[in-house]
């Protein structure tokens, strides 16, 4: 497991590369089990903390005590998909990037939307928008704008995606 964090306007967000099988120990794993409850993790030291995970490649599942299973592939997020409280194992099915905006490496998390947008799609931009690009790329006024990275937005902008991108837009 390789973990990078990036500045995200005041807060950190983390890229976490992992490989195929690969097990996590850490404040919010053991041996790859979590537990999920009223919509926050319980870490190793008992606290609940909010976690967003977003997945920019491969393929990782989350099952449940209960056998439920669900598929993570490119562009899922725990922000668009409720995961029900309970005992998880995660499951690294292939080499797979996830990140991870959290209540441990930030104190808090500001308010924000997730997006993922195909290529050749265009997105409007208002003035002022705080934007964390995770992965992908678009074009605005002739140039291209490329993840990993935060921008904030000067003056009202349509982009054309040009690969494939997911992002977070903060809101004040």
């Amino acid at each position: 497991m390789q973990i990078k964090s990036y500045p995200c306007h005041g807060w950190v967000i983390d890229r976490t590369t992992l490989r195929k099988g690969e097990f996590i120990n850490d404040r919010v794993m053991a041996s790859n089990n979590f537990t999920f409850s009223g919509g926050k993790i319980l870490r190793d030291d008992g606290e609940l903390k909010q976690y967003w995970w977003f997945m920019e490649s491969g393929h990782n599942t989350h099952e449940s005590a209960m056998g439920l299973i669900t598929d993570q592939e490119f562009g899922w997020s725990n922000k668009d998909h409720e995961i029900p409280d309970g005992d998880y194992l995660l499951k690294v099915l292939e080499p797979c990037v996830v990140w991870c905006f959290n209540e441990t490496a930030n104190d808090t998390l500001p308010a924000f939307d997730f997006q993922v947008v195909k290529a050749g799609d265009t997105w409007g931009f208002q003035d002022g928008d705080k934007v964390f690009l995770m992965c992908g790329s678009f074009t605005v006024d002739g140039k291209t704008v490329t993840g990993p990275r935060q921008i904030v937005v000067s003056g009202n902008k349509f982009v054309t995606v040009t690969v494939d991108a997911m992002f977070i837009t903060l809101r004040d």
